[in-house]
């Protein structure tokens, strides 16, 4: 398990599953995909919870990443919601391939996608 600060915002923590980890984290990413936030009323420190056991890309993760922390910008549990935010962002960051990878889902489309800034 690789825990470090997250690549879009140092103040969330982003744990990074490889191989082993706490028995209620697999359960909860057997529910979940490839990834989860914790956030809310008495969450002091967001974080999100990336499944890497299958060896993801960087951009694949970098999509994982930037979709939960979307969950956590937006306080919505509303997927394209996350899903807008999380273009956006990686847009404005320059990683267009990760947010192709978003667009490729289909739960958002380019116009939806395209009107929203950060």
């Amino acid at each position: 398990m690789n825990v470090r600060p997250s690549h879009f915002d140092k103040d969330i923590m982003c744990c990074i599953i490889e191989s082993e980890a706490p028995d209620m984290i697999l359960e909860a990413l057997k529910d979940r995909g490839l990834g989860f936030a914790i956030w809310g009323e008495g969450v002091e420190t967001p974080v999100v919870v990336i499944d890497n056991r299958d060896g993801l890309t960087e951009d694949q993760l970098l999509a994982i990443e930037a979709h939960e922390l979307g969950h956590i910008m937006t306080e919505s549990d509303v997927e394209a919601d996350a899903e807008i935010y999380a273009i956006a962002l990686l847009r404005l960051t320059g990683h267009h391939t990760a947010a192709q990878l978003l667009l490729d889902r289909g739960i958002v489309d380019e116009c939806k996608a395209a009107a929203f800034t950060i």
